[in-house]
């Protein structure tokens, strides 16, 4: 357990010192590099951080809350969140607040903790979709009409103008 805080004491302290630069990448390689940014060395470090923190964490947590501890944050984050920066702060809180709400759940009920963690994140899911109406943000569903007329905005010369 020592050695998964350390890992993620480490993460945090070097996705933390190059936030900025580690938001430019996900937003766009190509403006990162121009702006002087080292692309393919942060992503090596951000690809061996990552791989670090899953493989402790497997051995120690499963692969099922890992898996859920991965997406299901960020997930939810994303149906709340209206920038990256609140993505980031909303998915932290989502993850630690369904894993302490997983875990005093488990007591209480007498409940295996690592799906408990799982069911109390699908269930802040869940309450994140209901929200959304609250929220003012629409899915948008493509119709057929709208792939139309994105392929008759493309770039390319269509089949017809040849």
């Amino acid at each position: 357990v020592a050695v998964l805080g350390g890992v993620t004491a480490c993460a945090v302290a070097v996705v933390g010192s190059r936030l900025r630069e580690f938001l430019l990448i996900i937003l766009d390689e190509d403006l990162a590099s121009a702006d002087g940014i080292p692309v393919r060395r942060l992503n090596r470090v951000l690809v061996l951080l990552v791989a670090a923190l899953v493989a402790i964490a497997l051995k120690l947590l499963g692969a099922l809350l890992v898996s859920a501890l991965l997406v299901i944050p960020a997930a939810t984050a994303r149906l709340m969140a209206p920038n990256l920066r609140l993505l980031l702060v909303f998915a932290v809180a989502g993850g630690l607040v369904s894993s302490l709400g997983g875990v005093i759940l488990s007591f209480y009920l007498d409940l295996a903790t690592g799906p408990t963690i799982v069911l109390t994140q699908l269930a802040l899911l869940l309450i994140a979709l209901g929200l959304q109406p609250l929220l003012g943000r629409k899915s948008r569903p493509q119709s057929k009409g709208s792939l139309e007329a994105t392929a008759s905005q493309s770039i390319w010369p269509s089949n017809e103008s040849r």
